[in-house]
């Protein structure tokens, strides 16, 4: 007998700046994703979905958030494109929600040094971008 992961409805999207740096918060309704990666990488060009599409964000850098067994769409009716204009984490916009994937990727201004955590009560994603060297 197998079980089906719970799906992990993301409620909002959120940033902020706490002592020196740049911080994305991902909130979920409940569950958190089965599966979270998150790859940083030179230039701030994003693959749209999975029709090879692409797209630019504000930035020199990038990173791309990646859930598995997720939602964005159903809890979520907030902005999909958020620009920030701060000195680290520069745009913010949703790249694909489907087949139970999300991406959101980050345009930043700076070589990308950052650490992540799940938190509780409730349920959300907590990534620091702290300013990097290079």
């Amino acid at each position: 007998m197998s079980t089906t992961p719970a799906v992990a409805y993301v409620s909002a999207v959120r940033t902020g700046f706490r002592a020196g740096q740049d911080v994305v918060t991902i909130q979920f309704a409940s569950e958190r994703p089965a599966e979270t990666s998150i790859s940083a990488q030179i230039g701030a060009t994003f693959i749209v979905g999975t029709g090879g599409k692409s797209i630019t964000l504000e930035g020199k850098y990038g990173a791309l958030v990646t859930m598995q067994t997720a939602d964005g769409h159903s809890h979520y009716s907030g902005p999909v494109d958020i620009k920030t204009g701060d000195r680290l984490v520069v745009e913010l916009r949703k790249v694909r929600d489907d087949g139970g994937v999300i991406q959101w990727a980050i345009g930043l201004g700076q070589v990308p040094c950052f650490r992540t955590a799940y938190l509780d009560n409730p349920t959300r994603l907590v990534i620091d971008f702290l300013p990097g060297s290079g």
